[in-house]
């Protein structure tokens, strides 16, 4: 070959090499510049977050939050807003400390489930089995045991914790000792099949952690998950939390009253105190499916495990989301968010995180604000942002189903069942139908199949129907409605009639016998007794129904969980009512010169009193100790 042919040959090969160089360059640059782009846009759409956030806080009632975001699965975002205490004006820092309440239920069923997978124990356990000497009143106990699982998933069908036990309060007791003072247990129905959120599942969890390990509780937590986790600013008492002079003051809604400061012995179910950073652990480590940073908590099937509840009957009916092992499923959205929230003496926490989007976030504040629904609807705007609505299939009802499933509902699982008289006269929930789509609890939800209900909007199904025995009955992933027979609607319809026209009569009677009795008209007439007994009967009867509902609702733990003058007033209250009754009664039988007209209007006024004192004492409400209840 000619030299000049070669030489040709080489300048057009090094001009080849040289061209791919520039591509493989221009690509490289063209990389760098588009992740340079996309990282000052994420930047920028974080400083847009951040401001917001910070100007949603200036304008509401709470003082300070620390939040955290998380992105792929990585923080990428520690926001500090507004101050720790009014009185020192010191500002919240990515190191100040809050405190979480509920979401140590999650720490507690992480514990528990790596016990299981270590061998320690099995949540498929019944209680006894760890705690034998912790009585528990279950009368289906020989079928129908209350398990490990039940415990966590709230479906034990334990009461929620007394008013008085929220007021207990030492750094030094012992889970040993806190299950004793947090009792007595009580299985309201058939363990494994309703859902009622109760603090108290949680506690006796925390306490088999401590058989099952040979730990203590918070010993266990710091060496197994919260020390390797880096969580080094968190701690499980109030002592601990202040002692680096970190922990914020908490407030009431009005974000200046401050609220009193409880150090609760039942740890394992609201004793965490914690940093947003730290906290944020919690969903990173749920996102990796057990697995962060290199080391291995969970198995990643025991991880989806914690977040699937199965020992309801919604469950088995097919409904996958709800109240899980320390978890809980917000449905509400494009997306399902799990985590759990959390709120304790002015606190309120959340700690959230998606699947579908590899993100998360936390929220902790120091007021109980419901502006704090404000700052978890931004967060999750920003990390929903492009997400569309599912579009829902519906899918038609069989025939027997449409026929049935109309009507007025109540709750089955109240927290407490003190509360039952007030949700049987009070709470009523109307379901309606048209074609596939069921009104319900102020929800539009379609049917999509297997007798399953999902609201428009939403990213899952989050209602079952269910057939109990004949009578249909609405589940939720967290909780449970019956539908109330046609006999029973009208006969309370027809007694709270009854009571308000008595009533209104009285009130009309009372003012004709009264201005007569102060004129003397009455002596040759039966006298005031048959007249004034009857009145107060009725006046007391109404006044034990209505003021514990009064109480209920705006009354503190403080007035609640311990003897005061509105607690004696309603205990006092609920036995003088009977007690006025037999008076009434025995009044009329000695009202011998009473016309007719007075024993009847009488009578009327001594039956609906006697008829409101049998729903209360059924209700548990006859000398009513609300501080011990």
């Amino acid at each position: 070959m000619p030299q000049s042919h070669k030489a040709g040959v080489k300048i057009f090969r090094g001009s080849v090499g040289k061209f791919r160089l520039f591509l493989v360059t221009l690509a490289c640059w063209t990389l760098l510049a588009g992740s340079a782009a996309v990282a000052a846009n994420e930047a920028d759409d974080r400083a847009v977050l951040d401001n917001s956030l910070r100007n949603l806080i200036d304008d509401s009632l709470i003082p300070g939050a620390s939040i955290a975001v998380i992105e792929n699965g990585e923080i990428v975002f520690i926001g500090a807003y507004g101050i720790t205490d009014h009185e020192t004006g010191l500002p919240v820092t990515p190191r100040t400390v809050f405190r979480a309440g509920s979401i140590s239920k999650s720490f507690t069923a992480l514990g528990i489930m790596m016990l299981e997978e270590a061998g320690a124990l099995d949540i498929s356990d019944p209680l006894a089995t760890h705690l034998p000497e912790v009585p528990v009143s279950n009368r289906w106990a020989e079928s129908d045991p209350v398990r490990l699982s039940h415990l966590l998933e709230h479906t034990a069908g334990l009461n929620d914790i007394a008013f008085r036990h929220y007021l207990i309060s030492s750094s030094d007791i012992g889970l040993e000792t806190a299950v004793e003072l947090y009792g007595p247990y009580t299985a309201r129905w058939r363990p494994g099949t309703r859902t009622s959120y109760s603090n108290a599942g949680p506690i006796l969890a925390g306490r088999v952690l401590e058989t099952a390990s040979g730990q203590s509780f918070t010993d266990f937590m710091h060496s197994q998950l919260l020390n390797p986790l880096g969580m080094t600013d968190s701690s499980w008492t109030v002592t601990e939390a202040a002692e680096n002079g970190q922990l914020a003051r908490s407030y009431q809604s009005d974000g200046r009253t401050p609220e009193p400061v409880i150090d609760p012995p039942g740890r394992p179910s609201g004793g965490l105190n914690t940093t947003a950073r730290d906290l944020a652990q919690l969903p990173r480590l749920m996102l990796a499916r057990g697995t962060l940073d290199g080391v291995e908590y969970l198995r990643p099937e025991t991880a989806r495990r914690i977040e699937h509840p199965t020992t309801n009957s919604a469950a088995r009916a097919g409904l996958a989301y709800g109240l899980g092992l320390g978890n809980e499923a917000d449905v509400a959205g494009p997306t399902v968010w799990l985590g759990h929230d959390g709120t304790i003496d002015g606190f309120r926490a959340a700690a959230r995180y998606s699947h579908d989007l590899n993100a998360g976030y936390v929220i902790l504040v120091n007021a109980l604000s419901p502006e704090f629904e404000r700052i978890e609807n931004e967060l999750r705007a920003y990390l929903e942002e492009g997400m569309s609505l599912p579009v829902i299939d519906a899918v038609p009802l069989a025939p027997e189903v449409v026929d049935g499933i109309e009507g007025q509902y109540q709750t089955i699982t109240p927290r407490r069942a003190l509360l039952a008289p007030i949700i049987g006269l009070t709470q009523w929930e109307g379901a309606s139908l048209d074609g596939s789509r069921l009104q319900f609890r102020r929800e539009s939800l379609l049917h999509v199949g297997n007798r399953l209900f999902q609201a428009e909007g939403h990213a899952v199904p989050s209602t079952v129907l269910i057939e109990t025995n004949g009578r249909m009955e609405l589940h939720t992933g967290f909780g449970a409605y019956r539908q109330v027979s046609k006999f029973e609607l009208w006969t309370k319809m027809s007694a709270i009639g009854l009571s308000a026209a008595v009533m209104a009569a009285a009130i009309f009677y009372a003012l004709i016998w009264i201005p007569s009795f102060a004129l003397g008209r009455l002596r040759k007439r039966g006298g005031p007794a048959p007249r004034a007994w009857p009145a107060t009967a009725l006046l007391l009867a109404l006044s034990a129904a209505l003021m514990p509902l009064v109480v209920l609702q705006t009354a503190s733990f403080e007035t609640l969980g311990q003897p005061s003058l509105t607690g004696w007033t309603l205990f006092v209250l609920t036995i003088l009512a009977p007690i006025s009754v037999f008076i009434a009664v025995a009044s009329l039988v000695r009202a011998h010169r009473a016309s007719v007209s007075v024993k009847v209007i009488g009578a009327l006024q001594c039956t609906v009193s006697l008829m409101i004192f049998c729903y209360l004492a059924w209700g548990g409400w006859f000398a009513l100790r609300i501080w011990t209840a």
